[in-house]
């Protein structure tokens, strides 16, 4: 399929069967520079890919639709780091950890304890991760609580007046 963790056709369909149970829409935001070839397939009524050209042409930023997302599946994007703010349920697909840590590397050592959400390494992680949002049940609350402390010092909505305040720019 391309994607992480879901990377079967027989898994693709076995989640769009739990979405349709739980009668929820699961959105995938693509990387622009991921592979489209793979992920052309899928084309099913509640898993739906969001294209980057589509949200470009519509002069749509990601972060204006992660306020109407009820939780928020990851890999490593920065992305996260700000819907933590939301204070809504995360997950983070780890199938390739390894992989990127030896190529890419992480600003943190040990980023799993900097992850502020549910850890999802398999398929059936992923799924119950789904089915908990789905379900109003946020298990990793405590865990995102405690680092959303540590990783943003503000939480109000006062960060542009700081910033102008900070360069020293009059209205």
């Amino acid at each position: 399929t391309g994607l992480p963790v879901v990377d079967t056709c027989e898994k693709l369909q076995i989640l769009e069967e739990i979405l349709a149970g739980l009668n929820t829409v699961l959105m995938i935001k693509l990387h622009p520079f991921q592979d489209r070839e793979r992920t052309g397939q899928i084309r099913t009524e509640h898993i739906r890919l969001l294209e980057h050209d589509l949200l470009v042409e519509k002069d749509i930023q990601i972060n204006q639709l992660l306020g109407y997302a009820d939780g928020l599946i990851s890999d490593y994007s920065s992305a996260a780091v700000d819907y933590m703010l939301l204070d809504r349920p995360l997950g983070f697909t780890l199938d390739d950890v390894e992989e990127y840590e030896k190529s890419r590397g992480f600003v943190f050592d040990n980023i799993r304890e900097w992850l502020p959400g549910a850890e999802l390494f398999t398929f059936d992680q992923f799924c119950k991760f789904v089915e908990d949002t789905a379900g109003g049940r946020d298990p990793d609350r405590e865990k995102r609580r405690r680092l959303l402390h540590i990783m943003h010092r503000y939480r109000d909505d006062q960060s542009c007046r700081r910033i102008v305040e900070a360069l020293r720019i009059r209205p």
